[in-house]
């Protein structure tokens, strides 16, 4: 049984056996996308990576058999992975925080609770992609890394990219230390007394406006992993205990 309830403009959470699972309703119109963001299962029990197969073939409505799936070793570190080349294994193992490919039939996974993913789809030449960004992937370059190599290895046009941020900690609660807080210009930390919040979101936004793409083409997410839905995870609100959320992308075109 599946239902959906509208979430937000441009956005729903779809519920499908045991799963929630947001998505971008601009990225749908794009026939050659399936996309999703995996909340967590409805019984509150955590996401092992060996589960993330069964994961997206529930909630994309394709058999395993019909994919191959990425689930990088994610390093909080600016290393992009392209993958042009057909692979033969089933599931891909590396380490990376970014993740393109222009393959069919390949789904592209990353992992967080807090930090901003990032789904990038580029319908002119039907390249698909994610990013995982934290604050240290945020200022080593990680934005203007992926808008590089989708250039390099790819040979298309910022112009032409969307990107769709899904939840993550916001301005309200992304409480960081005077060390940190020095490292980024004033207009991205909001000061409350003693106290510095940073807007992790409006910095990446924009480097990714400073690397070509297009404000218009940019969807930002604006609920709070930490104090928004109670179906987040959120690693600063809960620590140990807190699962992780999956963002899965694939350009999906001879499923039969």
């Amino acid at each position: 049984m599946k239902s959906i309830s509208e979430f937000k403009e441009n956005m729903m959470i779809e519920e499908k056996e045991d799963l929630n699972c947001l998505k971008f309703t601009p990225l749908e119109k794009f026939g050659f996308i399936r996309h999703g963001f995996i909340l967590g299962k409805k019984d509150g029990t955590g996401i092992n990576s060996s589960d993330i197969p069964e994961l997206i073939s529930i909630a994309s409505s394709i058999p395993e058999e019909k994919f191959r799936v990425v689930i990088p070793k994610q390093v909080h570190q600016v290393q992009v992975l392209s993958f042009k080349e057909k692979m033969q294994e089933k599931i891909i193992q590396m380490e990376g925080d970014a993740l393109l490919t222009d393959q069919d039939n390949l789904f592209l996974t990353i992992q967080v609770a807090d930090c901003l993913p990032v789904f990038l789809a580029d319908p002119a030449t039907e390249i698909v992609g994610l990013a995982h960004i934290g604050w240290r992937g945020a200022l080593s370059g990680m934005a203007e890394e992926v808008i590089r190599k989708f250039k390099e290895v790819f040979n298309a046009k910022p112009s032409d990219l969307y990107l769709a941020f899904g939840p993550s900690i916001g301005e309200c609660c992304y409480k960081v230390s005077d060390d940190l807080a020095v490292l980024f210009d004033e207009k991205y930390i909001d000061k409350r007394g003693t106290e510095n919040y940073l807007d992790l979101v409006y910095f990446v936004k924009d480097k990714f406006l400073k690397s070509g793409v297009k404000e218009e083409n940019i969807l930002v997410f604006s609920e709070c992993t930490f104090c928004g839905d109670q179906r987040y995870q959120s690693y600063r609100k809960d620590k140990e205990k807190a699962g992780r959320m999956v963002a899965f992308i694939g350009k999906i075109h001879t499923i039969g």
